[in-house]
């Protein structure tokens, strides 16, 4: 296994809902990043599975599929894109079905116009 280095360390507000789901470290850009894209490209699969959190990451991993990379929220940055880009060859978007995973899935879909099937 490769070594990478940490880019961030969330934690998770449990509180009365005033406060911001996750906390990050002031200077990082979740939309710089790909989370889990050091261990999926290493799989040497050319595809990869997108999924909107950490947690969600982790749980497709461990079910066996570690080509998992996830968007750390529910929209696709410029960045994101060219990292996904540069690193498959096919895309299988899974986000939730809650109405913002939705949106985020038209809105992928939408950007991808004649990749997405």
């Amino acid at each position: 296994m490769s070594r990478a280095s940490s880019s961030l360390m969330p934690g998770r507000a449990i509180d009365d809902g005033s406060e911001p789901r996750y906390k990050l470290p002031a200077g990082f850009h979740k939309g710089q990043v790909l989370y889990n894209l050091h261990r999926a490209v290493e799989v040497g699969e050319r595809g990869l599975i997108v999924v909107e959190g950490f947690f969600d990451a982790i749980n497709v991993s461990q079910a066996g599929y570690p080509f998992v990379v996830a968007l750390m929220g529910c929209s696709l940055s410029e960045e994101q894109e060219r990292l996904l880009v540069a690193h498959s060859d096919q895309v299988v978007l899974m986000l939730d079905g809650d109405d913002a995973g939705r949106q985020g899935d038209d809105e992928f879909c939408g950007a991808w116009r004649g990749i997405c099937g």
